[in-house]
């Protein structure tokens, strides 16, 4: 009887812990992204006019995230959305600091994205991303500089306007991890490698050994109390 008990106990134990593991876990596979259309001027992402990838490369992050910020001032006026209470430091930080980094990749990726509108998709903010999954509200943003109120009332006008939605995050299997300026870029592609690393060790080296190390025992080693 006692031990039945303890380990139905055990095992609700064990099921608590799995369900508190995916109450925390499952958001993360999902993801707030900024639908913008971009129309990316030549003239300052590809000073040389030669369409040339190693040429355009001098052009940093930098330079990209003052493009991204100006093309979602524009997106926001072709919308008929307000944000006059933000200033410019409150506007770029909707978006994600990964996404100047995303852009810049794609551009060199393909030139012809210069100067011709295309839709682009670019991360939110880590806290407008935890104001939608019921991490950030508006109290807590009203303490938080890292985010404002007047953010948050924005990330709602854009998400009524489409520019802002929250669908799944396939990337997240992919991505390596992140740093706390930018936790909404985090993936799990360095875990993955990482844990396929020791997975292969183990058959390549381990399961080989131990085999050939219970052979040597059994058959050819000399028997007395060592072995």
């Amino acid at each position: 009887m006692y031990g039945l008990v303890a380990i139905t106990l055990g095992l609700l134990c064990v099921l608590a812990l799995f369900c508190s593991v995916l109450a925390a876990g499952l958001p993360a596979f999902k993801q707030t992204f900024i639908q913008l259309q971009l129309d990316l001027p030549a003239a300052k992402l590809d000073k040389t006019g030669t369409r040339d990838p190693e040429k355009m490369k001098k052009v940093s992050t930098i330079g990209y995230s003052k493009v991204i910020r100006d093309q979602l001032q524009q997106n926001l006026k072709d919308a008929g959305i307000d944000f006059s209470k933000l200033d410019k430091k409150q506007l770029k930080n909707m978006i994600s600091k990964e996404a100047p980094a995303q852009l810049r990749y794609a551009v060199l990726e393909n030139p012809s994205l210069l100067d011709r509108p295309f839709d682009f998709e670019v991360l939110a903010n880590g806290r407008i991303d935890g104001y939608y999954k019921g991490r950030v509200t508006f109290e807590t943003a009203a303490l938080d500089v890292m985010i404002s109120p007047d953010q948050l009332v924005l990330a709602d006008a854009m998400k009524a306007a489409g520019l802002l939605k929250t669908r799944f995050n396939g990337q997240f299997f992919y991505w390596p991890d992140a740093s706390d300026l930018r936790p909404e870029a985090a993936g799990l592609g360095v875990a993955l490698l990482g844990s396929l690393y020791m997975v292969i060790i183990v058959f390549v080296l381990a399961v080989p050994l131990s085999v050939c190390t219970a052979v040597f025992l059994e058959e050819f080693a000399p028997k007395n109390w060592f072995t």
